[in-house]
Parts: C-alpha cells; structure tokens; sequence
C-alpha cells in the first residue's frame, strides 16, 4: 500500500512502542493512547434484516453531534474532551498544550499519522513540550491495530459509554460538560479539562 512505512521501520517502532509499554507497566511513565470519534443521533445503517411484513425504524436528528478527543491507558485511564465544532490541529494543539503542564510524571502520547496530529503547528510545539516533561510517539502508517484505544475492550466499552451518554444528551436537549465521566475513571480533574 502507497505510504505504508518499510518493514525495518515498522518493526523499529513497534519495538519501541513495547519498551515505552514496559516503562508504563514499571510506573515509570504514563502512557495514553489518542483518539478521535463524532457520535450523533444520525445513524448510519447501511443494511439491516426485517420480515416482509415488520416495520423497522431508527430514530434520528439531524444536526446535534459531538466529537471525542480522548486519550486512554492500559490501566483504563481515560482523559477525554468533547466539541461540537470539527477538530483540527489547533484542537489538539491546545489539549496537548494544557495537558503539558499537568503532567505528575513523564507522559508519551501515542498519536496515528492524522494530518490534524502532524500539522507545523504540532511538530513546531514538540520541543517545548518535551521540556516539561510530554513526548509523541507517532505509530507506524496504516496501523490502527497498534492503538489499544482503537482495538481493547476498554477502548471500546469506554467509547460506547460515553457515545450513550452523548446520545443521550442530544435526545434529552441537555449540555453535557466538556469532560465525560465513567465511574471509577474519568473525571472532571482530568487533565484535559477546560
């Protein structure tokens, strides 16, 4: 596939995505794995199965939705924080920028090759957050297989918590803070909160 990174390559940051696992396990660092997701009350069933003679409906509205930017650890800690506009580079340039200076130890965020995570705006930032104390590890191309926030049951049992609670929201009429909570794990203190 066009653009995918050499084989020498990809093995070299999968390697090393597993020593930053090891410093993480030894509570030596934290390391959060990064995500983006839209919910909405517009669903997307491109084919469902009924009876000939059953009548299937999907409520919707169209409008309300709500991106995720979430960050998650293999201990199930989640920072998550939420816009209705669409993310862009400055987006994530001001989440990694507050949560640089609320690091309680060295952090690596685990990002993919978006272009909203590797715009001049972020790589121009790299060096000042690596002072105090936050460093990107970028994954291979093409491997959303190597994010656990993509591929764990927690990722996803944490994203379909809070995709119920937003559709929820959005049907109810409510504003929900910009910080999601799941008990036990995400918190409004959480570093990424505005």
């Amino acid at each position: 596939m066009k653009g995918r990174e050499t084989e020498a390559i990809y093995q070299h940051k999968r390697e090393s995505l597993g020593e930053l696992e090891n410093l993480s396990r030894n509570q030596l660092i934290d390391l959060y794995y990064a995500d983006e997701s839209r919910v909405s009350l517009e669903p997307c069933v491109p084919y469902g199965w009924q009876f000939a003679d059953e009548e299937v409906a999907m409520p919707c509205a169209k409008g309300g939705g709500l991106n995720c930017f979430a960050l998650l650890s293999r201990d199930n800690r989640c920072l998550i924080n939420t816009s209705e506009e669409t993310f862009t580079s400055q987006f994530i340039f001001e989440q990694l920028e507050d949560l640089s200076f609320k690091l309680p130890k060295l952090t690596v965020v685990v990002l993919d090759n978006a272009r909203i995570h590797t715009s001049q705006i972020i790589k121009d930032r790299i060096k000042v957050w690596q002072s105090r104390g936050l460093f990107i590890f970028y994954l291979p191309r093409y491997s959303p297989h190597l994010n656990i926030i993509e591929t764990s049951a927690a990722g996803r049992s944490q994203t379909e918590y809070i995709e119920i609670n937003v559709m929820t929201s959005l049907v109810s009429g409510k504003v929900i803070s910009p910080i999601a909570s799941v008990p036990g794990r995400l918190t409004r203190n959480s570093p990424l909160a505005t």
